[in-house]
């Protein structure tokens, strides 16, 4: 018996196996970091000093900062809250603590040029 040959169309192909999904990856955030440029933008907003005259008082602060705590000083800062060294490392690494308040209760200055005037905290025709 002599056989056909086949083509390659002829045959049939299996279906292609659907990918297996094991687990979805959940997507990575972003954590937002407070670096100086940040915070010179943020100070900048909200008050009507110079750029450079500015950057020189944030860093001068930031040094002093970071002397206070190197010294082992405690750090009792209005809108940051009390801070502490709580243990040095041999690799020159700090371990703080922070403590704050309630962090609802802390307030954020206007920006320049935004109305300072206190809004009411009910409207005068509500009924209490």
């Amino acid at each position: 018996m002599a056989s056909k040959p086949t083509s390659s169309r002829a045959k049939a192909k299996p279906a292609p196996a659907a990918p297996e999904v094991v687990a979805e990856a959940a997507p990575e955030a972003k954590t937002a970091t407070l670096n100086l440029r940040v915070l010179l933008e943020r100070v900048g907003g909200k008050t009507a000093v110079k750029k450079k005259d500015l950057r020189e008082v944030v860093e001068v602060a930031l040094a002093e900062l970071g002397a206070a705590l190197v010294k082992g000083e405690q750090v009792n800062l209005p809108g940051l809250g009390h801070l502490k060294v709580a243990r040095t490392e041999d690799n020159g690494k700090m371990v703080l603590k922070l403590r704050q308040a309630d962090p609802s209760a802390v307030k954020e200055k206007p920006a320049k040029g935004e109305n300072d005037a206190k809004e009411a905290l009910a409207a005068a025709n509500e009924a209490d």
